[in-house]
């Protein structure tokens, strides 16, 4: 967000940076460190995918969401201030590969820690109420990241001592906020488990909830399973292979790249620095109320309608941002600039329809708890390959031909949308278990018809189909209720 709101101040600091080896800040050579200075995140990514979401499986969802974010967020913005203050490029890179393995960590773990604490028919709302953070900060930043505020060389210290500030705040306010209970009921903590649920839940009887979390924990035998497990298992496979189409579906647009070059963008459709902020700021602003009913559409509309409803607008906006970028090169006129805020306006929509919250959301939907962190991780690594090229390789193909730029989005995205409406499961204000006995019912019933033999470990039969020798087999198991287990046994 800072480059995207602050290209100024932050050009300061490649020029000083360049000048302090002995470089001229040209083009090419700006190109390239801005390319270093947005990359440093995906180091950060890796980071965090691979030494601090394991954590969450191990040190609880609360551990990584409030403790590790709250580390990452303070020594980043140290760093950015040190950035700020000294015009060094290398604490801008160091404080992204903080902010890389927080982001990291916010969208997937603290995702599934909400919704892991959320009641079934709030799940939807209170996932997406995390997304709709980050565009009330985004209000807050466009307000006041004016040049003529504090969009300054001079200035631009404040915003890394606010966000400071409020990641140590933030720290304080959670730290004593109860552990996910699904979590807790995984590691065989029923007490601890009671108590979150009476917490988040605000309801004293409390016996459908836990009942529902014991039949959640239960559906796999084993407590953790690998993700070569979960492509052994059938019902499994097929939920590995609809979330990553959704998270690519999400990840693989050139809304990423556009919102962090939406200076360059703008710009060279015809517009100031000046006027881009406000622009921004004005629609920013005007979209709020779209993205409060977002949080609502999420658990009233279903995911199925808004996955369909953001793809046709994301499909649109790509191919007239495309041609925006075109016109721009022959020559920025009042036309250019219509277009370009029609795509502002476009990528709000998108943005509210609460489209972000749904692979989150689907991670705690359509997996046991054993598989949600091993499939997370694989969906974050996913999610790093797929859009940190292009927003690494942006500012080098917009010196050469940007048009380019968007043909792999203009193919792909009509083609992931087509896959998704023909086998995205609609999973609102139901229970978990309820969500991954559908969908295991329903690939039974293809395998049924396919007679397919399937070699997995672990495996554990169920009386679902009992079709010939050619039985299927799975590691998911499913009980009528949790209750009728031996909870001595099971705790």
């Amino acid at each position: 967000m800072l480059y995207g709101t602050l290209p100024i101040p932050i050009s300061s600091v490649i020029n000083s940076t360049l000048l302090r080896y002995d470089l001229v800040p040209d083009s090419l050579s700006s190109s390239i460190i801005t390319a270093a200075m947005n990359g440093s995140g995906s180091i950060g990514g890796i980071i965090g995918i691979f030494f601090l979401l394991p954590l969450a499986d191990t040190k609880g969802r609360k551990f990584v969401s409030v403790k590790i974010r709250s580390f990452c967020g303070v020594f980043g913005s140290v760093s950015f201030l040190l950035s700020a203050l000294l015009g060094s490029a290398e604490f801008y890179c160091l404080a992204e590969i903080f902010l890389g393995s927080q982001i990291t960590l916010r969208v997937i773990t603290t995702a599934i820690y909400i919704s892991e604490c959320s009641p079934d028919q709030h799940r939807g709302f209170a996932t997406f109420s995390l997304m709709l953070t980050d565009s009330l900060a985004g209000i807050v930043m466009y307000s006041i990241a004016s040049p003529n505020i504090l969009g300054t060389p001079e200035r631009w210290f404040v915003f890394p001592l606010l966000t400071l500030i409020i990641s140590i705040v933030c720290f304080l306010l959670t730290r004593n906020i109860p552990e996910s209970p699904k979590w807790l009921v995984g590691q065989n903590r029923l007490e601890e488990a009671s108590e979150s649920i009476k917490y988040y839940h605000e309801i004293e009887d409390i016996d459908d909830v836990l009942d529902s979390m014991i039949r959640e924990k239960h559906l796999t035998v084993s407590e953790k399973i690998s993700i070569k497990q979960v492509w052994s298992d059938e019902t499994m496979r097929e939920a590995f292979k609809i979330v990553t189409c959704v998270y690519v579906f999400m990840m693989f647009t050139p809304s990423m790249a556009e919102n962090l070059y939406s200076m360059q963008l703008h710009t060279d459709a015809g517009l100031s620095i000046d006027q881009t902020l406000q622009v921004t700021l004005i629609l920013n602003i005007i979209f709020v109320p779209g993205l409060l009913f977002g949080t609502v559409f999420v658990d009233k509309i279903g995911r199925r309608r808004i996955v369909m409803i953001a793809g046709f607008v994301m499909i649109f906006k790509t191919w007239l941002m495309s041609g925006t970028v075109i016109i721009s090169m022959i020559q920025p006129s009042l036309l250019t600039t219509i277009l370009i805020l029609i795509c502002d306006v476009l990528n709000r929509i998108q943005l509210s329809t609460g489209l972000l919250s749904v692979g989150p959301l689907l991670l705690s939907e359509i997996f046991p708890p054993s598989a949600r962190t091993v499939v997370a991780q694989n969906m974050a690594v996913l999610t790093l390959f797929t859009f940190v090229p292009f927003i690494v390789f942006f500012p080098i193909i917009r010196n050469f031909f940007l048009p380019a730029f968007y043909v792999p989005f203009m193919i792909s995205q009509p083609l992931m949308l087509l896959y998704l409406y023909r086998h995205l499961p609609e999973t609102k204000q139901r229970a978990v278990c309820d969500i991954i006995e559908s969908l295991d019912y329903e690939v039974a019933s293809r395998h049924a018809t396919l007679i397919m033999d399937e070699k997995a470990p672990l495996l554990r039969k169920r009386p679902l189909l009992q079709p010939s020798p050619n039985r299927r087999r799975s590691l998911l198991k499913f009980t009528n209720r949790a209750s009728s287990m031996d909870k001595t046994f099971v705790f």
